[in-house]
């Protein structure tokens, strides 16, 4: 048995694909899905309820992060596998029996990932090395778009090549991935201190400390829609991110390194959101197109007191 967890945020249409492929799962008898609603205030709720009376529903009163109701969801079952899904994922039929059949013929593994691709079926790159200090500045600082054919620069997404056979990862994507209840307890599940973002990271590099193992399993496949939830705030998602990513480094690396990381954040978006405000985008051909308020907000959290406290919401994250 596997208890799947997903939560959503005004998504109806997206989380009503992924049900349906959880239906046509080819051990769809031994799938317990718990959708949790991060109050999304629209049709969500009344559509579960109505077309998937097979899936248990949790209807939160508030938003509280992907983190919190994610274990809220895992923590109502007890099958001996736990699955976190992104409502913006369509499995193929046999998907979720390869990764559970994966965990069963490899005793050691803690967990394992899919392949991932594009709704045209190209490749999504999701697996990651753990971010370094090196790997951060060169994030804030642009330098792997600068570079792009640098492979000491992107040290943390991982080639193509990587993403072609059955291998041990660092991290990957959390838009699904199966778990031992086992190791999943162990680390306590998600960090509820992140609201959204790094979760998945942070749980990862946690039960490789306790010795457990991530694997990929590209026989599985999921197609996965890029931010069905987040992109409707672009702006607050990304100051959500960088919040998520201070508090990650401060966490794991110390407050000194998350107070660099925050001062050449600071730095790079006051540049960028001067050249914008000044109508100078043509000497920087990656800047056009920006909307110039999205480096102001991101100076302004980088000021404020609660610069990496991950476990604001969007809304009060930039209130």
């Amino acid at each position: 048995m596997i208890d799947v967890c997903i939560v959503s945020y005004r998504c109806p249409e997206e989380l009503g694909r992924c049900l349906r492929a959880c239906q046509r799962s080819a051990i769809a008898a031994e799938l317990r899905v718990t959708v949790v609603d991060n109050a999304s205030g629209d049709r969500t709720v009344e559509l579960l309820r109505r077309e998937f009376p097979w899936v248990r529903v949790v209807a939160n009163a508030r938003n509280v992060g992907f983190a919190a109701a994610c274990n809220q969801g895992l923590r109502l079952g007890n099958a001996p596998y736990v699955l976190f899904l992104n409502p913006d994922t369509d499995a193929n039929p046999p998907a979720f029996g390869r990764l559970a059949q994966f965990l069963e013929t490899h005793r050691r593994a803690a967990a394992v990932s899919p392949r991932l691709v594009n709704e045209d079926g190209s490749l999504q790159r999701s697996l990651y090395r753990f971010p370094t200090i090196c790997s951060a500045l060169a994030d804030y600082l642009t330098l792997a778009e600068r570079f792009p054919d640098s492979r000491w620069l992107r040290v943390r997404l991982l080639s193509e090549r990587a993403h072609q056979g059955c291998r041990q990862v660092e991290w990957a994507t959390g838009a699904c991935l199966l778990f031992r209840r086992s190791a999943w307890e162990s680390v306590d599940g998600l960090d509820e201190g992140f609201f959204l973002y790094a979760e998945e990271m942070d749980l990862c590099i946690r039960l490789r400390q306790r010795g457990g193992t991530l694997w990929y399993c590209p026989e599985a496949q999921v197609v996965h829609k890029v931010g069905a939830s987040t992109s409707q705030r672009p702006i607050a998602m990304v100051l959500q991110a960088h919040r998520s990513t201070f508090r990650f480094y401060r966490k794991h690396y110390g407050s000194m390194v998350a107070q660099v990381l925050r001062a050449i954040a600071f730095i790079a978006n006051l540049a960028r959101g001067v050249v914008l405000s000044l109508g100078r985008s043509t000497c920087d051909r990656r800047l056009a197109g920006k909307d110039a308020r999205l480096y102001w907000h991101v100076v302004r959290l980088c000021l404020s007191r609660d610069w990496c406290d991950a476990s604001l919401s969007p809304a009060d994250a930039t209130s």
